[in-house]
């Protein structure tokens, strides 16, 4: 892994010699999943992007390395210019890794300069030093439990944890020794997931002094690595390998042996991965960071976030004009989850804001009702300490109600699609289907 790193900038010149580096390359995608660039246009001369990382806002801040420049999107994507650009003088020292901490602090792992900073996410100026002599830092996650850092060395053969670093000098530890650790994430629960040396890794949980690292499978040139979602956070179903070969790998944990399975092939060189609050994983690629979800556009990955995050469901929606469309939104990651005031912006054809308060299980409702055909837009904000958390967006088709049929005589209106299924079950009973012509 760290060979590849430091020659992947020698390969991409390479290829640019070639005529090759402008090519565009398509996806190959199984059935099941689909496949966008969600952000395009970063520097074909070197590596590209590797750090991602999203705050509470849903904006995804991206790391082009090694020209330490830091860009950041909002929940459309775009590409990556003078707009999106966070920092106006580069970071030095090949900054590749990237993670917020659980109250909204960017971090970054510095390869050359071995040691782990803070930045500034609204101007993406170095803030100050947090930890030194890590060898090649590279990648960097929150633990969701314990909220520290935990830091991969692939020349050191080891993860190091950082904890008590808001302020101050981090304190610093040898967490797990392991050849060649990149990539690395959690699973809600506080498991660790590493890209090592070829190989997918997972490390018990943070919380054990003695954590039990199990070798799960083989998958060559991983480097980013992201989990499945499930009802029990300790059992994911899969887990997904971002790869230096451009394919993305599903090990199938529900098979034994595993299962591996390549759901995107033909990209270009795939490095870090992240899995966005909307549940969609996010990997980098040469020139662009690919967005991955299910076929209809939904996702079932788990985020990787530590910050505060609030889930809007459903993230789509038909109904008819006049009927009422219910809303749920579900706030994660926070000490408390009730008592925090919701607001419910709809935007589009019926345009009105709401409130509510969450309950015990983070949880909070809104219900309305349209006039107005067309497509509303809905977004949810609370707040969490400092931080502003904002929903990712959902959208309500409204339809036109459905027809009446028109009274006569002293009978009652009822809908059309009512009488015709009445009068289907009368004539399959035996009856007679009678139709009164209209004076």
């Amino acid at each position: 892994m760290t060979t590849r790193k430091m020659l992947a900038a020698a390969t991409v010149g390479l290829l640019m010699t070639l005529g090759l580096a402008g090519q565009v390359f398509a996806y190959t995608v199984a059935p099941q999943y689909k496949v966008t660039d969600f952000a395009t246009g970063f520097s074909d001369t070197n590596i590209g992007p590797i750090g991602l990382a999203f705050d509470a806002s849903n904006h995804l801040y991206v790391m082009e390395y090694p020209e330490g420049i830091l860009y950041k999107f909002g929940t459309s994507g775009g590409a990556a210019d003078a707009t999106t650009r966070v920092n106006t003088v580069a970071i030095p020292g090949r900054p590749a890794g990237i993670a917020f901490s659980k109250d909204g602090r960017l971090y970054a792992a510095r390869q050359f300069s071995a040691d782990v900073i803070e930045i500034n996410p609204t101007t993406g100026a170095l803030l100050r030093v947090v930890a030194t002599d890590m060898s090649f830092a590279t990648g960097i996650a929150t633990d969701p439990l314990s909220g520290d850092l935990f830091v991969t060395g692939p020349t050191a053969n080891v993860i190091w944890r950082l904890s008590a670093f808001s302020t101050t000098t981090a304190t610093k530890s040898t967490y797990q020794e392991m050849s060649d650790p990149d990539g690395i994430t959690f699973g809600p629960d506080g498991t660790i997931y590493v890209a090592s040396g070829g190989h997918a890794v997972k490390v018990g949980g943070s919380n054990t002094s003695s954590p039990t690292v199990t070798d799960i499978a083989t998958v060559p040139t991983i480097d980013g690595i992201a989990v499945a979602t499930s009802a029990d956070t300790t059992k994911p179903p899969a887990i997904f390998g971002n790869r230096n070969d451009g394919k993305i790998t599903k090990v199938d944990l529900t098979k034994n042996p595993v299962e591996l399975t390549d759901i995107v092939s033909g990209g270009t060189r795939g490095d870090f991965s992240a899995v966005g609050p909307d549940g969609c994983l996010y990997a980098t690629q040469s020139t662009t960071v690919a967005k991955v979800t299910n076929a209809d556009g939904t996702c079932s990955f788990a985020p990787t976030t530590a910050v505060p995050i609030l889930r809007l469901t459903p993230a789509t929606t038909t109904a008819h004009v006049g009927t009422a469309v219910t809303l749920t939104v579900t706030l994660t990651n926070v000490t408390t989850g009730s008592g925090h005031v919701v607001t419910f912006t709809v935007t589009g054809a019926n345009p009105k804001v709401g409130t509510a308060t969450t309950n015990s299980s983070g949880k909070a409702t809104f219900t309305y009702t349209a006039t107005n055909m067309g497509v509303d837009t809905v977004v949810a904000t609370t707040s969490s300490g400092e931080q502003v958390v904002t929903s990712n967006t959902a959208t309500v088709t409204w339809t036109p109600a459905p027809p009446v049929l028109p009274a006569t005589g002293g009978g009652t209106s009822v809908p059309l699609g009512l009488a015709l299924v009445l009068g289907v079950l009368l004539v399959a009973l035996g009856g007679t289907l009678l139709v009164r012509p209209r004076n």
